[in-house]
């Protein structure tokens, strides 16, 4: 595998995206609308506690991302994690990785669905299916206006999203009841130990998403500094959010009338009608919203180096006049409307993506223990360079993370699921031993180590 002759050479252009976009492509992201769904039934299981379940998921999910800091401090990816994976380990595996990563396409379905669920609960007279088919849509169109465009949408986004989370947060801190910061009360942990970590493992996939942050490495600025740096800044930011949105959701209402239930309840007693109609449009509407518009441009950049890389027809990689993959894109899009038009069970999809979601997360996450190896005079001078000894302690400790919750996953699902799962896999790996094996793959340069 021709490698050695790639590592040593450098981005000849900067790209637009600044910390502010970044920042705002990484909250957008990891802030979907799992905040407002999950925290009711996260009360199901631990009751007060919520909040303090996903504080302690916010620690976790750094955990599992720390390894992406690392790797974008040395070098600069431009396939994302299939460029990782590629770069540490080799192509079989990226090959492997990359086909089977087509599944998480399928995400776009259900927020798209979900989207439409909640602007029918504000008008009543819309069709959710409708919705979602012209919301994937838009999106889709905005990407297709380049990476720049999409960055600018998303900022601004970004920014309603988080203020109308804050202001939920604010309005309800004046209504909170005292059991909801009460450790020895009987409500605070209903469910004992085993209901309150179900409950941190129920809050985890919804904290990890801002990983994908290293996918815009090649779009960046300055990558090297400015990619971990947004990376990091997430974590505080969610923390505030997540908790503090927990901590109403939970805290304010009687125990009954919040389990299983979503967000929008609390916030109809919380808030006036007029701050609740723009809270439910720039909360969990826009916390939609911003994922969609993310997750095209997230997804779309390791198969656009997969297909230059031979894994896909050369046509796949094809640009537009704006530099936007209008084939990957339109491939995506077609992925996410399907299971729409068709009205398919979208969270029974969901779960069967989700196993394999998590392996392919781990195997991109794992495989930066070989940077130190791989990169050593870039490791070196990585801004977020620590002691090899400290580095492979965090990556022991983060690959852990990622068997527990592994682990945990596959414990909540049934059979069927599990064997689809892995089914995926098996296929995904043939596939790409056979393309590789026909010599259709060829190395091209898609990870650098510095920009000029």
């Amino acid at each position: 595998m021709a490698q050695e002759n790639i590592v040593k050479q450098t981005l000849k252009t900067r790209g637009t995206l600044g910390k502010s976009e970044l920042l705002a492509l990484g909250v957008g992201q990891v802030i979907g609308a799992g905040v407002i769904t999950l925290v009711g039934q996260a009360v199901g299981l631990t009751g007060r506690s919520a909040w303090l379940a996903y504080a302690i998921a916010v620690v976790i999910g750094f955990i599992m991302v720390i390894p992406y800091v690392f790797l974008s401090s040395a070098i600069i990816v431009k396939g994302g994690s299939y460029s990782v994976i590629k770069a540490m380990s080799g192509e079989r595996l990226a090959g492997m990785y990359v086909v089977s990563y087509i599944t998480q396409c399928l995400s776009l379905s259900l927020m798209g669905t979900s989207l439409g669920i909640y602007l029918q609960s504000l008008w009543p007279v819309l069709e959710p299916r409708v919705v979602a088919v012209v919301f994937l849509l838009l999106f889709y169109g905005i990407n297709l206006l380049g990476i720049s465009s999409m960055a600018k949408v998303q900022r601004a986004m970004s920014a309603i999203l988080v203020l109308c989370l804050l202001m939920f947060i604010v309005a309800g801190l004046f209504k909170l009841d005292s059991a909801a910061v009460n450790f020895a009360h009987s409500e605070f942990f209903t469910g004992g130990t085993e209901g309150f970590v179900n409950a941190i493992f129920l809050y985890v996939y919804s904290v990890t998403g801002y990983w994908m942050n290293i996918n815009y490495a090649s779009d960046a600025k300055n990558p090297k500094k400015d990619v971990p740096w947004s990376i990091i800044m997430v974590v505080p930011i969610i923390m505030i959010i997540y908790v503090g949105v927990a901590l109403v959701g939970g805290g304010v209402l009687p125990l009954e009338q919040v389990i299983n239930q979503p967000l929008t309840n609390v916030a109809n007693i919380i808030l006036p009608k007029a701050l609740f109609v723009v809270f439910m449009l720039g909360g969990p509407i826009m916390a939609l919203l911003t994922t969609i518009n993310s997750c095209y441009a997230g997804f779309a950049a390791p198969h656009i180096q997969a297909a230059k890389d031979g894994w896909y027809p050369d046509f796949v990689a094809k640009t537009n006049k704006h530099g936007a993959p209008y084939v990957v894109l339109t491939v995506i899009m077609l992925v996410s409307l399907l299971p729409v038009l068709l009205n398919f069970d979208i969270n029974t999809i969901t779960k069967n993506c989700t196993l394999v979601q998590t392996v392919t997360m781990a195997m991109s996450a794992f495989v930066v223990w070989n940077l130190p190896k791989r990169f050593p005079e870039q490791w070196a001078k990585a801004p977020y360079h620590v002691p090899n000894g400290v580095f492979y302690a965090i990556m022991v400790l983060s690959i852990l993370t990622y068997i527990a919750v592994f682990l945990a996953s596959a414990a909540t699902l049934n059979a069927t699921i599990v064997i689809v799962s892995v089914s995926v896999l098996v296929i995904c790996s043939v596939y790409a031993n056979i393309r590789y094996k026909m010599g259709k793959t060829k190395v091209t340069v898609s990870y650098w180590v510095d920009v000029e």
